[in-house]
């Protein structure tokens, strides 16, 4: 069976901006499933439900899990482990002073955890950090550089032992995700519905699409904005 594995941060994204209606269209286009671990579980629903802050978004959420657009994966203990490596593995990558640089949390971590058991057609991940380790992990010694005002040493022998267990994991963005919906007319109904104010309704809605992702925790820049708004005036 198919899979893509979401983290924490991208659904928190999708809950923000009233996309988690999204969920079941994609999973039916993509004719696989959905899965979170355990451990975002916690973070999405479990602690939320606790607070009143975040109570509305994880009922939401959980509403996607009752309708079985998303699934929650507690497995057999392979992923607690898994996670527990990893964990351990990243956080002692970057140095700075002598001191090891925590850059990754359980929650992350499970996602890459249980998207490596499952070899999943993609991890969905929204946090910036999380995902130049899986993509780009030798320039996060210049991002952590920078933010620290320090010089950062990378201990390659843990960075090899933590992308040897992920392999070559493909990430995705709720930006991708939703650049996909907006294709597939997912959105049709709400661009006809501006559309006596704008000259251009749909460039206009995929805008402020990608901006409201981008606002609420979706790593995504300025440059990419517009190359996909570029896209949208070639492609109409």
């Amino acid at each position: 069976m198919k899979s893509i594995v979401f983290d924490t941060s991208s659904i928190i994204t999708l809950a923000t901006n009233n996309l988690l209606r999204l969920l079941e269209p994609l999973r039916k286009k993509f004719k696989g499933e959905f899965y979170i671990p355990y451990g975002v579980k916690y973070e999405i629903i479990d602690a939320p439900l606790k607070s009143r802050r975040f109570k509305l978004e994880a009922m939401q959420v959980l509403n996607q899990v009752a309708q079985g657009n998303l699934k929650i994966y507690e497995g057999d203990g392979k992923v607690k482990k898994l996670t527990h490596e990893l964990t351990n593995l990243a956080n002692k990558i970057y140095s700075a002073r002598n001191k090891f640089i925590k850059v990754a949390h359980v929650g992350e971590i499970s996602g890459i955890a249980l998207a490596t058991l499952f070899n999943s057609e993609a991890l969905v991940v929204d946090e910036r950090t999380t995902r130049i380790l899986i993509e780009q992990p030798k320039y996060l010694v210049e991002l952590l550089s920078t933010k620290l005002h320090t010089p950062v040493q990378i201990n390659e022998k843990n960075l090899q032992a933590f992308q040897s267990k992920i392999k070559k994991l493909p990430i995705l963005r709720s930006s991708e995700l939703a650049i996909l919906a907006y294709e597939i007319g997912l959105f049709d109904e709400v661009i006809k519905g501006s559309a006596t104010y704008f000259t251009k309704p749909r460039k206009e809605f995929l805008d402020g699409l990608l901006w409201a992702i981008r606002l609420k925790g979706c790593a995504i820049s300025t440059q990419e904005i517009q190359e996909y708004l570029k896209l949208e005036e070639f492609s109409r």
